[in-house]
């Protein structure tokens, strides 16, 4: 019940900062930024994500600080022919991160911290022996994340990034890398 109300809260703080009009542009959207990621989770080998964020900074304070909103996903699948196996996993994130970045020329390094929704999917199927199991569940995980904004162009940057969500059991380590458009 905890964790639905938590999840029910960063959604709806979400679409307020989305939707909210802002008084004299105290907030203002500063770029978007697509990824991929390489996912190493806990007792798997890796595997592939994407994911897709906004940066909104506001005017009242110090502009190397950044609120960004995250959405993030992937998905597993496995199958082993001989046995007639396949398993599936995934996971869905709506999540919320507070960014510093270093203010310098050139390359612009960052750290950050927040707190994300998984919303995670798990499936395992075997026709021969009539097995077809799935679970779902809804955690929240503490997330922080460092990385490296590279610019390329005045609009257009490259960035890589080392990110951890903190889930109880189910820990995943990102290894994010993309491309941010400013605007």
């Amino acid at each position: 019940m905890l964790r639905r109300a938590r999840t029910l809260v960063t959604i709806a703080a979400l679409a307020v900062l989305a939707a909210a009009p802002t008084p004299a542009r105290a907030l203002s959207v500063t770029n978007i930024e697509g990824m991929l990621s390489t996912i190493f989770e806990s007792g798997q080998s890796s595997f592939s994500g994407i994911g897709l964020r906004v940066h909104v900074q506001s005017a009242l304070l110090i502009p190397e600080i950044s609120f960004v909103p995250v959405m993030e996903y992937w998905r597993n699948t496995n199958r082993l022919e001989a046995f007639d196996i396949t398993s599936s996993q995934n996971d869905a994130a709506l999540g919320f991160e507070a960014r510093y970045t270093f203010p310098r020329e050139g390359f612009q390094p960052y750290l950050g911290a927040g707190w994300s929704a998984h919303f995670l999917s798990s499936e395992v199927e075997s026709p021969p022996i009539n097995l077809k199991k799935s679970d779902s569940v809804t955690r929240g995980a503490m997330t922080l994340v460092g990385g490296v904004n590279m610019p390329i162009t005045a609009k257009l940057s490259n960035m890589l990034e080392l990110k951890f969500h903190y889930l109880p059991g189910d820990s995943q380590t990102k290894l994010n890398y993309g491309l941010a458009w400013k605007f």
